[in-house]
């Protein structure tokens, strides 16, 4: 008799112990069931693969108007300004891919977590809940019909 099936008359508490599955086995399966449901890696973003793309971007271009403008024999304010600028929007869009990436790992772990609690709920239904409420419903039976005049 275990500490669940206390109170139950003995056949009864063997029964529950016989139909439900013993703790290896129901560690066993909720591991593997919440293994399962970790294989799959969340999808990489494709807004921050954007922003990243971006970011890229915008830091070569201000790289080659600096070159063409040192080239060309412009000014000190006619290549510092739109060379600052153009440093200061690259590292703008790269701040916020850098925030987007981390709010889709924050989603990816939440929603990781809700898919192991469930796939463990899964698990303990169906080696634990099922088994025990059968033998239960079964037992209620019995006692419904023993008190039936």
């Amino acid at each position: 008799m275990t500490v669940s099936t206390a109170g139950l008359p003995v056949r009864w508490a063997a029964g529950v112990d016989a139909t439900v599955a013993s703790a290896a086995e129901l560690g066993a399966a909720t591991g593997d069931a919440v293994a399962e449901s970790s294989e799959a890696g969340p999808p990489g973003s494709r807004r921050a693969q954007g922003l990243t793309v971006l970011a890229a971007a915008l830091g070569l271009a201000t790289v080659a108007y600096v070159v063409l403008a040192l080239v060309q024999g412009l000014g000190a304010a006619a290549t510092v300004v739109p060379a600052l600028s153009g440093l200061l929007a690259a590292a703008a869009v790269a701040s916020r891919a850098v925030a987007v990436r981390r709010e889709d790992a924050a989603g990816a772990t939440a929603s990781m977590e809700r898919h192991r609690v469930a796939a463990a709920e899964v698990v303990v239904d169906r080696l634990l809940a099922r088994p025990t409420a059968a033998v239960l419903a079964r037992h209620r039976q019995l006692r419904a019909a023993v008190r039936a005049p």
